[in-house]
């Protein structure tokens, strides 16, 4: 059987560690991708030194990563819009043949999106898991009800699932939404995030402004070419920014990098929703029909919300209405995912996603 060199937790408290493994085949309404371009995350920093959370992908050895673009290798039966040789980009799940830590991957056709020709395959890995979080932010219901694809099926999905929730917002990828939220501010916390790039250029597209972001100013070109009106110090007070809303009240912000306190809940209208990347403190208080809503990037998890944007996103692309990262490239392929790892463990990084190219692996 062929077999290809894959990024594996051989065992708990281990490191990742190269091995080879079988190229799998696609099943059914499948495709083979051959994978060009592999965007690292927060989880993928965070999940090796989080047993419990290891023990849910079990047996071991364990495979991770699921932002990644690349060629259609194979078709499964019943395929009907891909074929060999297109460029798409696809979220993975965590199944030993799904993951994206490897050369090739098995991916559900409708979670698979193709190319504009103006964006290249390493770009393109930097789309999915932070587009579907800010989007969902947005869109999700609060609560939000899960409903899974055939390929998450199966797996314990209640790790993901504690408080998700969104604004309720119409998708912004629907007939009709664009526009909709026009002359309303919002303020977007950690704009130079990968989330926060996406949250900004969806808020252009529903009509918020002004636009507020929190960012190192070094970034404010970029975050104004995205759609941000000010962009301002990641220090500044919420006095700062209602000052900056003019006395317009704040429905929805969003906070994408965990900078939520309660002088920043305290700029919500009452009824208004504070979205979420992360887990909110219980010590937050919520006054006057208030909420936060932690979304949730995994399309695999809200199906209807998600093959919704999937099946918009190639016309989003090519209209530029919806860019991906800047993304910095880390040499070595696979060998090089450890590495930047660690950096994303030790130091972060701004404005950039980091992402590898498999085929460099030695």
């Amino acid at each position: 059987m062929p077999q290809q060199k894959a990024l594996a937790i051989p065992s708990q408290a281990a490191p990742y560690t190269l091995i080879s493994k079988p190229i799998p085949t696609p099943g059914p309404s499948e495709v083979l991708v051959k994978i060009e371009g592999i965007a690292l995350g927060p989880l993928e920093s965070k999940l090796p030194s989080i047993p419990s959370a290891l023990d849910m992908f079990g047996p071991y050895p364990i495979f991770t990563g699921t932002d990644a673009a690349g060629v259609v290798e194979q078709v499964g039966e019943n395929v009907k819009r891909l074929k060999k040789g297109d460029r798409v980009v696809f979220q993975g799940w965590f199944l030993p043949d799904y993951t994206s830590f490897q050369q090739y991957a098995v991916a559900d056709e409708n979670i698979v999106v193709k190319l504009p020709s103006t964006i290249s395959t390493l770009e393109a890995s930097s789309i999915l898991v932070s587009l579907v979080t800010a989007a969902f932010g947005f869109a999700l219901p609060n609560p939000a009800t899960p409903s899974l694809t055939e390929t998450a099926k199966g797996f314990n999905v209640s790790f993901f699932l504690n408080g998700r929730a969104g604004a309720g917002i119409k998708p912004f990828w629907e007939e009709g939404a664009k526009g909709t939220k026009s002359g309303e501010p919002i303020v977007i916390f950690g704009g130079s995030s990968s989330v926060g790039q996406f949250a900004i250029q969806i808020a252009k597209h529903l009509g918020y402004s002004p636009i507020i972001t929190t960012s190192s100013l070094k970034h404010t070109d970029y975050l104004k070419h995205l759609g941000a009106t000010d962009v301002i110090e990641r220090t500044a007070s919420a006095a700062d920014i209602r000052d900056l809303a003019q006395g317009k009240q704040f429905n929805t912000v969003f906070d994408a990098v965990g900078v939520i306190n309660q002088a920043y809940v305290d700029l919500l209208a009452p009824q208004g929703t504070f979205i979420v990347a992360l887990p909110v403190s219980p010590d937050l208080e919520f006054r006057d029909g208030r909420k936060a809503a932690n979304s949730l990037g995994a399309a695999h998890v809200f199906k209807e919300l998600g093959l919704g944007l999937m099946e918009k996103l190639e016309g989003l692309l090519e209209s530029g209405v919806i860019q991906p990262n800047r993304v910095e490239k880390v040499s070595g392929g696979l060998a090089g995912i450890p590495g930047a790892v660690a950096r994303l463990q030790k130091e972060g990084v701004s404005g950039v996603k980091l992402v590898v190219d498999p085929r460099e692996t030695p």
